[in-house]
């Protein structure tokens, strides 16, 4: 299924894509002596509020928009006077009478994705930092394999043989990507180690932060890939029921914000910088700056499911890859090897060709 993309589509790929680089390298930007100086659970919950706030003024709006219902301008304002004929009243009465009533199992199906998403988002973070930025969101690139998958399962949407070998394309251009290309690149956030001199002990721990590093995105992938599909699943189909965008992502947004205030007070008694301990500035400008770029990519991804599907949202990221990794050696001195833009090459040819096959 190809990607049909009007000016509005365009814009949310821009945006999207703009918001998928500078997230992972503003969180690389707040990283202080190897780790984050703030409590990074909390900036996650931080963003999750946001998200609330705004998808609540959302959906408030789209409502008064839906009923078209002025109402009066005063207490003890009559219908008549406030220009508003009985038939109006009636008309209103009758549309909220046949708007769609929440259940409370409807409510908490949401919660599936929003506990995927709040484990994802805080893994993602842990993973960040011990990544360079432009290998964190190259291995990103996994969840499309992983949400074809879902899509498979969850959605019924067969995947052709095409499009599985061109998958598996995209895993060799993972591969392609050396263990020790990426190594280095994560040398000059753990260690001043340079050329032959590093020891076999320090050497092992950076392989070691480097396993362990890849070891997260991929598991973030796995839970990026099946969160996406339930969410396409709960924010477009009319089987749950005639409710709004932004209703569906007030209630994903409610469960992320309660699993997120549980994955912060877990992690405070783990955390050296702590919320609830009173340590570590989140009200710093970069902190405040990841806060608002995650809630808002946050949005615009709901977007995203909504016009393409998750599969095409992971379509985009690849653009993402190149654009982090430049900007990250130029800001971070990270190293761009060969080895890395033929793998970039294979996975961009490979996502190209999968959106044309029908």
């Amino acid at each position: 299924m190809s990607i049909a993309v009007d000016a509005k589509g365009t814009c949310i790929w821009c945006a999207f894509i703009f918001l998928m680089v500078s997230v992972p390298l503003l969180q690389r930007q707040s990283v202080v002596a190897g780790e984050y100086a703030y409590d990074a659970s909390a900036v996650v919950l931080l963003a999750e509020v946001v998200k609330l706030f705004v998808a609540q003024v959302l959906a408030f709006l789209e409502s008064r928009k839906y009923t078209g219902f002025k109402g009066v301008n005063s207490v003890g304002d009559s219908p008549e006077e406030d220009g508003i004929s009985d038939y109006e009243i009636d008309n209103e009465k009758s549309i909220r009478a046949q708007r769609p009533t929440v259940s409370w199992a409807l409510w908490c199906k949401f919660a599936i994705p929003a506990v995927s998403y709040g484990v994802m988002n805080n893994i993602g973070f842990y993973a960040n930092l011990l990544l360079s930025p432009g290998v964190f969101v190259l291995f990103t690139n996994f969840n499309l394999i992983t949400s074809a998958f879902f899509s498979a399962v969850i959605l019924r949407r067969g995947i052709s043989l095409g499009r599985c070998l061109l998958l598996s394309l995209i895993l060799t251009a993972l591969v392609v990507t050396k263990e020790d290309d990426i190594s280095w690149a994560s040398k000059s956030r753990t260690t001043e180690i340079k050329g032959d001199a590093a020891s076999v002990e320090e050497r092992s721990k950076l392989e070691t932060k480097l396993i362990l590093g890849i070891s997260l995105v991929l598991i973030e992938s796995v839970i990026s890939g099946f969160a996406g599909t339930v969410s396409e699943l709960l924010l477009t189909s009319k089987d749950v029921g005639d409710f709004s965008l932004w209703q569906r992502n007030v209630w994903l947004y409610q469960w992320g914000v309660a699993t997120n205030t549980l994955l912060m007070i877990a992690s405070s008694r783990q955390s050296k910088y702590s919320v609830i301990a009173g340590t570590g500035n989140i009200l710093s400008p970069i902190v405040f700056l990841i806060i608002v770029f995650s809630a808002t990519n946050g949005l615009v991804i709901s977007l995203l499911l909504r016009h393409f599907g998750n599969v095409s949202k992971c379509l985009g990221k690849i653009g993402g890859v190149f654009i982090t990794a430049v900007v990250s050696c130029i800001l971070h001195n990270d190293p761009l090897s060969v080895d890395f833009f033929i793998g970039f090459y294979i996975a961009a040819a490979s996502l190209l060709l999968y959106n044309l096959i029908d």
